[in-house]
């Protein structure tokens, strides 16, 4: 192993470390989102104690059961899960499940961290993890240049990096998207089957993550039909047969992975199976009866303008490869289904797509590599031009370091928005729409803090400026407060529900506050009229939009 770790393995193992080091530094910033709030991180929490004791008492959802609950700095997150409880089978398990690990390790075990945080923590090390994987795998592929390009691109951008910061589902799936296409085209190109065997067990975990897993197989599927094709017209064995079985075993090992990673299932199998799928039926077809281009223009305008060109870059030299037969036969195809079969599927009619890309992130990997193709592209002809105008071969082009240093070059303004506007890179926008202020006054439903994660932050505002005894209310997402009211807000702040705010108006004397990040479409009926008429005492502001604000009333 250490006779393969030359310069570029150290280059990436460096900036993944800088990347932990970041992660970690900044992940008391964000804060519990929208999902987690309803009672997603109670049931793993279940979950992983019903996983690692066998105890069938916390699949008891009538009773708390967690022993963690009772300390002061735990948020009894039994007491505020009704509707997780209620709808369990809404919510997939394997995600919530490794976060509710991560958590025993760093708060029940060594207690050195807040008990969100610590939770969160483990999406930092899945990220860093895919990121290794895909570093060595497109170098293998495409070469140095497209490997760091791809790297750099993937962790900074900055969704992606909001997104690893409190979003377990989302990113799980992403990461586990990485791994199982990684490994399966290995296992069929190199002729393995426990590549195959592996993709199998990661797809089983990807399916107790999120249903995304499911179109997975309309992007293995076809492109192992690829490369038979291929090798039936250049006659060579189409497969082995110890790789045949293991696909005709993927479905079924995959299958029994996901019962396992669910808990749930165990329960009652065949009816929690039937009410999961006939909730996706009908949350996932809620959207226009006709083809939509909006998530195409979604990907277009959250995407930054470097990474944006040499993905399209990328995207132009593949079909050109095509036409000229220079590269892999099999290789390409795979990439571009990866990358396309994500965004057709909240393409088609009657798809519901919202949140911005959160919900097809697992596309971005792919878009990754192929801004990776085209910044090699670049290299390429800068490395033409320069020995046509000196006469000499461009070596220092192939050395892993000026490739480093070409990506960093590129990629600086995004790191600088980055920064600049920490920790809100989840309402990034770029030029083509004006940035979070033009996407705003475009209307767009999901120009704004939609997880309500800006929370984080407002509850040090709010400690630090507000009178005693002062009451609170939440015009947006005011389960994610009421949940972290006891380890976030000052002792003395009353939080209240938004059904007593017209009784507490009409009877309270003392400071009264409104908060709420400006999600319009799902505003508590009263702040419409409030957010029109009143004048914020503290506003975040984010690229010219306002992305949360607070009231005086």
């Amino acid at each position: 192993m250490l006779r393969n770790f030359d310069s570029f393995t150290a280059l990436i193992v460096s900036i993944l470390i800088l990347y932990l080091c970041l992660f970690g530094y900044t992940l008391s910033d964000y804060g519990l989102n929208f999902d987690a709030a309803l009672g997603e991180i109670h049931l793993g929490d279940r979950y992983f104690h019903f996983l690692t004791s066998f105890d069938w008492k916390y699949l008891d959802f009538t009773q708390s059961t967690i022993d963690l609950y009772n300390r002061e700095s735990h948020p009894d997150f039994f007491a505020h899960s009704a509707y997780a409880i209620h709808w369990r089978h809404h919510f997939w398990g394997f995600a919530q499940t490794l976060t509710a690990a991560s958590k025993y390790v760093l708060y029940g075990i060594f207690d050195i961290c807040d008990p969100i945080d610590a939770h969160h923590f483990v999406l930092g090390l899945l990220v860093a993890l895919q990121a290794l994987v895909l570093s060595l795998f497109v170098r293998r592929e495409l070469g140095t240049t497209a490997a760091l390009f791809c790297t750099i691109a993937l962790l900074s951008h900055p969704r992606f990096w909001a997104h690893a910061h409190n979003n377990p589902k989302d990113i799980t799936e992403a990461a586990l998207y990485t791994f199982i296409v990684v490994s399966f085209y290995k296992g069929i190109i190199k002729d393995k089957s426990h590549y195959i065997t592996m993709s199998a067990v990661l797809w089983g975990l990807a399916l107790a993550t999120k249903a995304n897993a499911l179109f997975l197989t309309v992007i293995l599927g076809p492109w192992v039909g690829i490369v038979a094709l291929a090798r039936w017209r250049r006659k060579e064995s189409l497969i082995s047969g110890t790789v045949f079985d293991s696909l005709l075993w993927f479905p079924f090992l995959g299958l029994a992975t996901t019962i396992v990673a669910w808990p749930l299932l165990m329960v009652n199998f065949p009816e929690y199976v039937g009410k999961h799928f006939n909730f996706l039926l009908w949350r996932g077809l809620e959207g226009p009866n006709h083809w939509q281009i909006m998530p195409w223009y979604k990907l277009l305008i959250t995407t930054p303008p470097v990474f944006l060109v040499l993905g399209i870059l990328g995207i132009l030299m593949v079909f050109v490869s095509f036409f000229k037969r220079q590269h892999s036969q099999v290789f390409y195809p795979l990439l571009l289904l990866w990358f396309f079969i994500p965004i057709l599927r909240v393409s088609i009619p009657k798809a519901n797509d919202f949140d911005m890309i959160r919900h097809w992130i697992e596309f971005l990997p792919a878009f990754a590599i192929l801004a990776g193709i085209g910044a090699r592209s670049v290299v390429d002809v800068v490395g033409m031009v320069w020995q046509r105008v000196s006469g000499t071969e461009a070596r220092f082009l192939r050395l892993p370091t000026t490739s480093l240093v070409f990506a960093a070059l590129a990629f600086s303004p995004t790191l600088y928005w980055n920064v600049k506007n920490h920790p809100y890179q989840v309402v990034y926008f770029n030029d083509l729409v004006g940035g979070l202020a033009g996407a705003q006054e475009k209307g767009l439903l999901e120009a704004t803090d939609y997880w309500g994660s800006s929370y984080r932050v407002a509850y040090r505002w709010l400690n630090e400026n507000v009178e005693p005894h002062s009451i609170l209310f939440v015009g947006f997402a005011e389960h994610i407060v009421d949940m972290m009211k006891d380890i976030r807000l000052r002792k003395d702040i009353q939080f209240k529900k938004f059904s007593e705010f017209e009784v507490t108006m009409k009877q309270h004397d003392g400071p009264v506050y409104l908060m709420y990040a400006t999600r319009k479409r799902h505003y508590q009926t009263q702040v419409h009229d409030l957010d029109r008429t009143s004048n914020p005492v503290h506003e975040v502001r984010v690229d010219g939009g306002v992305v949360l604000r607070i009231l005086k009333l």
